[in-house]
């Protein structure tokens, strides 16, 4: 039933992602933030790998609003470091959520098509 971990999130990222390249070149680089959601401020965090965490830690800054998918996992960092695991979500998709700011998309009716 793996296939059933499937998890989608939305929220602004607490902190700035952190990187970490492995430097052996056989392991893929990490990536690593926290997300939270704006009515609770429930804490996630979110891992990130390969060419995902590259990019993301080059373009993501605190307080992006991100929208995620990807499923849940046990934090294998976590698990090796303290005895003790932590669950997290391994993001294989991520995109920044619309702005509030920015105008609404042109729909073709405005235009008269």
């Amino acid at each position: 039933m793996r296939n059933l971990n499937s998890i989608l999130l939305e929220g602004s990222l607490l902190n700035d992602p952190v990187l970490v390249l492995p430097s052996d070149n056989q392991a893929p680089a990490r990536c690593t933030f926290s997300l939270g959601s704006d009515p609770d401020l429930a804490l996630v965090p979110v891992l990130v790998y390969g060419r995902l965490a590259l990019r993301c830690s080059q373009i993501l800054t605190k307080g992006t609003t991100l929208r995620i998918v990807g499923h849940i996992a046990q934090d294998p960092e976590s698990t090796a470091a303290t005895g003790s695991f932590r669950l997290c979500v391994i993001a294989e998709h991520i995109e920044p959520t619309p702005s509030a700011s920015k105008p609404d998309p042109v729909e073709v009716a405005d235009v008269g098509f």
